[in-house]
Formats: C-alpha cells, sequence, structure tokens
C-alpha cells in the first residue's frame, strides 16, 4: 500500500470519525442540518484522495484526464453548500422549510433559492424537471405572483435562470452565478 494510500484511509477515517462524532452527541432533531455538510466533507476528501492518486499514477505529469470531474458530484456540493442556510426540504414531501434567514432575502433572492431547490429535488428525484412556472415559484417561495415576474425576468437578464415557454430554471453551469447572487445581495 503507498504513502498515498494510507493518507487517503487516514483523512476517510477521520472524516467518518467526524461525522460519528456529530451523529452521537446531538439531539436527533439536529442531526439533519449536519448530514449534507459531513457528506459533503467527505465527497471532499474522497476527491482529494482520487486527484492525488492520479497524480501520483501519472508521475506528476499532468493529462487531460485530470481536467475531467464528475459534474454531478461538483453540483450536487454546489447547491447544498448554497441553500443549507435558507432552506430544508420535506423528506417526505419534497416541500421547502425556509429557515430563518431565508426570511431576510429579498424577492428576487428567494426566486433563486426556490429554484435552486427544485434543481435539488430533480437531484434527489422528487421531482419530474427542474422547470417551474411563476405561479408555482409564488407557491413555493410565500411571495406574491407579481412579484415574481419582475425577479425572473432580471435573474435572466444576469444569465442566472433560462426560460422556456413560460417555465424557468437555474441550470447546471449557472450554479456559481446564483450562489453570488445570494452571497453579494441584490439590487432589486
Amino acid at each position: 500500500m503507498s504513502l498515498t494510500s494510507l493518507i487517503c484511509w487516514w483523512l476517510f477515517i477521520l472524516g467518518l470519525d467526524g461525522f460519528l462524532e456529530i451523529h452521537s452527541s446531538l439531539d436527533t432533531n439536529l442531526v439533519p442540518v449536519f448530514i449534507p455538510a459531513t457528506i459533503s466533507r467527505l465527497r471532499k476528501i474522497f476527491l482529494y484522495c482520487i486527484s492525488t492518486y492520479n497524480t501520483s499514477v501519472s508521475g506528476d505529469q499532468l493529462t487531460f484526464d485530470n481536467l475531467l470531474i464528475n459534474e454531478e458530484e461538483v453540483s450536487e456540493s454546489l447547491l447544498t453548500e448554497t441553500l443549507i442556510e435558507f432552506i430544508r426540504i420535506g423528506d417526505e414531501s419534497g416541500r421547502i422549510v425556509p429557515q430563518e434567514s431565508f426570511e431576510d432575502l429579498t424577492n428576487r433572492q428567494k426566486v433563486v433559492v426556490t429554484l435552486l431547490a427544485q434543481h435539488a429535488l430533480e437531484g434527489l428525484d422528487m421531482a419530474a424537471e427542474q422547470w417551474l412556472t411563476p405561479t408555482e415559484i409564488a407557491e413555493r417561495s410565500g411571495i406574491k405572483k407579481n412579484s415574481v415576474y419582475p425577479a425572473v425576468r432580471k435573474l435572466e437578464e444576469k444569465d442566472v435562470t433560462e426560460s422556456d415557454n413560460g417555465s424557468y430554471r437555474i441550470p447546471s453551469h449557472s450554479l456559481e452565478t446564483a450562489k453570488q447572487t445570494l452571497d453579494l445581495g441584490d439590487d432589486e
């Protein structure tokens, strides 16, 4: 077993140990809040180990293969990191459960969170597609339908959303831009 393999196993065990510590020391009602972050941490450790292994196997010579990533995992991690502050998703109902910080968002930011949540639901196989109509956005976000239209138009102008037949979504290639919309605030 190579030194790299040993380090990877050690990092994995540390990550798993951290998960078990969190899981056993918390009230069971709070555990779901930490599980996505822990899973994300374990994935990052695993991806680091794989990239380290690939580099060591190729003799530190970079190839085009070093450019390849698993887009689904990157999207899942980015979505989780972005949404965890603002919402949770009902594990049986698939409904958005707003957190306190969601209420502090502008209408445009609430639209972004709602569309990102739909993206996550589709990834969790809890929704058939990522697309939502303005009416669906209003129902899920709690903002007035009349406020949704200007928000989605402005987001489309900024290349955060895309539209098709009156429905909107945030495509995978715009996830980082959507996250920045939430991080940097909004000029609504």
